[in-house]
């Protein structure tokens, strides 16, 4: 199989941030690696120093089993969907809605989010997963009887 080059973008405090087409991978902190096929995201054993051109190259992964495990992935996905909203405002700014839909309307498979509601929900994402460490527990009233 071929390799894949890696794009890459500094993030404040030293971080990273890198995408190959077949996933995504976040240096803050844990290096915390996204697939492109399925949503399954993961810890590297150790960040790369030079990138890979195959997935197969990278560190070994592993699912996090503690709580501080969990929680570092939780904020590496935040930056990440938080880099991926501010790039598809970049996009739809630059390049004018439309770009993105004619982008979509390419694909063979329709994704589950409209092209004009990337960016809000890569943000509402975000917001969900700060959301699981906030330290606080959501309640919600009964259906009836409230």
């Amino acid at each position: 199989m071929e390799g894949q080059s890696p794009y890459t973008v500094d993030l404040p405090e030293g971080r990273r941030l890198s995408l190959w087409g077949f996933g995504a991978l976040c240096e803050c902190g844990e290096a915390v690696f996204v697939p492109r096929s399925g949503f399954m995201p993961v810890l590297l054993d150790t960040a790369p120093g030079a990138l890979p051109f195959r997935a197969e190259d990278l560190s070994p992964p592993r699912i996090p089993t503690t709580g501080r495990e969990r929680r570092a992935l939780r904020a590496g996905l935040v930056s990440l969907a938080g880099w991926l909203a501010s790039h598809e405002e970049w996009v739809s700014q630059e390049m004018g809605a439309s770009w993105r839909r004619t982008c979509f309307a390419a694909r063979r498979k329709a994704p589950p989010v409209a092209a004009d509601a990337l960016a809000v929900s890569w943000r509402r994402f975000a917001s969900r997963l700060r959301s699981l460490d906030a330290g606080f527990t959501v309640c919600t009233a009964p259906v009836s009887g409230a």
